[in-house]
């Protein structure tokens, strides 16, 4: 019986060949797994810059591009979404100096656990995401990049 991934990657990028797939479905299945998740489905949107800054002035009134955005879904096994910016993704690792593909994983979980109803508005919510975040992060064999 072939293994179904509970991730699907959509691009909206013209050419958009980004895909450091392998660590980013591995992350979800561990995520999904550490969080007793029986069954779930999460998309994740690769967009444009554009798209990303229109999307936060929508949702945060912010008129800026952003890492990450996610949104939580209830229709049957579909979780969520998770839109992440790839050309953003490469300044900020430029910037910084770490592996492009550090940042997008580091993004994608974050977004997933958004979507599971993690948060970081308060300082003790913010260590056990972050936590929970370095574990998978570092299962997978990334790096946990800081923002």
């Amino acid at each position: 019986m072939k293994k179904r991934f509970p991730i699907r990657f959509i691009s909206t990028e013209k050419g958009n060949d980004f895909r450091p797939v392998g660590r980013l479905r591995s992350a979800t299945l561990r995520i999904l797994r550490q969080e007793k998740m029986i069954r779930g489905k999460i998309q994740v949107f690769w967009i444009t810059e554009r798209e990303m800054a229109n999307m936060n002035y929508a949702v945060k009134k912010r008129r800026a591009s952003t890492d990450v955005l996610s949104y939580p879904r209830a229709d049957g096994e579909h979780l969520g979404d998770v839109f992440v910016a790839p050309s953003y993704a490469l300044k900020i690792a430029r910037e910084k100096k770490y592996r492009v593909k550090d940042v997008v994983l580091r993004w994608v979980v974050h977004g997933i656990f958004h979507i599971l109803g993690y948060d970081h508005a308060d300082p003790l919510d913010a260590r056990v995401m972050e936590t929970k975040e370095r574990e998978v992060i570092g299962h997978v064999g990334g790096v946990f990049v800081t923002p």
